[in-house]
């Protein structure tokens, strides 16, 4: 809410490849003035977005990519691939951002390879 105060129209986000639907629904709950509710997701969100982006860079992004069934791939040197700790901590807060879509009945068609996710 204090970009779109700002005059932010949107965002590029590298969580978006993995839970596009959750990212897709904090901004309609932004548009919509709904800033409780951005929040809430946004907060559902956060842990996930750290993992693959400051926590554990580009490696995160393409386990999580993995995860979900696409082909994330391996990273290039000099970076590092996310190492089994880091997948299974992935694979967790990939869970909780899965649930916060299953469990909210507003978020009608998830953008995600739902065949493809952990259990």
């Amino acid at each position: 809410d204090v970009y779109k105060r700002q005059g932010a129209c949107g965002a590029i986000l590298a969580v978006g490849c993995v839970v596009p639907a959750l990212c897709l629904e904090i901004l309609r709950a932004v548009q919509a003035g709904d800033s409780d509710r951005a929040a809430a997701l946004q907060a559902k969100l956060k842990p996930l977005a750290e993992a693959v982006t400051t926590h554990y860079g580009i490696g995160g992004l393409k386990a999580a990519l993995d995860l979900i069934g696409y082909v994330g791939g391996e990273v290039r040197m000099p970076l590092r691939g996310a190492d089994k700790n880091a997948r299974e901590e992935i694979a967790s807060l990939l869970s909780l951002a899965l649930a916060a879509l299953d469990n909210d009945e507003s978020i009608a068609d998830s953008l995600l390879v739902r065949d493809a996710h952990p259990a």
